[in-house]
C-alpha cells in the first residue's frame, strides 16, 4: 500500500491539518486501521490523532480516495469530530491492537493444544464402550 498526497492543507479554526491523497494497493481495499497507521509513521505522529474520514474506491480499481484529517491534540478532535467518527476510529484502533497480540502468540501452541483436546475426547469415547 502506498499513499500519494495530491492536496494537504492546515485549517486553523478546527485546529487540524486536511488531506486528500490516492491510496496504492494490489489486493484488497485497505482498512482505515492502515491508513491511520500509514500516516501516523510517515508525519511522524501517534495514531490516535489520525481520522479517516472517507475511502472512496470505484468497483475493480487498484486505488481509492481518502480524505485524512490530523488534530493537534485528543481534545479537539474529540469537541470537532462527531461521536460515530471517534467510536469507529477506536473501534479500529482495538481491533489493530488485538490482532498484534494475538500475531505474538505462537502458531504451535495452538495445534498441540487442539491435538490434547482431540486425545481426550477419543479416551473418552474409548472407555465409554
Amino acid at each position: 500500500m502506498e499513499i500519494e498526497i495530491t492536496k494537504e492543507r492546515e485549517n486553523r479554526l478546527l485546529h487540524r491539518t486536511e488531506i486528500e491523497g490516492i491510496v496504492k494497493f494490489e489486493s484488497g481495499t485497505p482498512t482505515r486501521k492502515d491508513i491511520i497507521k500509514y500516516i501516523a509513521a510517515k508525519k511522524n505522529i501517534p495514531e490516535k490523532l489520525v481520522v479517516v474520514s472517507k475511502i472512496d474506491q470505484e468497483y475493480g480499481g487498484r486505488s481509492a480516495k481518502v480524505e485524512i484529517r490530523i488534530y493537534e491534540s485528543e481534545s479537539k478532535m474529540k469537541s470537532i469530530e462527531p461521536e460515530y467518527m471517534i467510536k469507529r476510529q477506536e473501534k479500529g484502533l482495538k481491533e489493530a491492537e488485538k490482532e498484534e497480540a494475538k500475531g505474538e502468540e505462537q502458531p504451535g501452541e495452538k495445534v498441540k493444544e487442539g491435538a490434547k483436546e482431540e486425545k481426550k475426547e477419543g479416551e473418552e469415547d474409548g472407555k465409554g464402550e
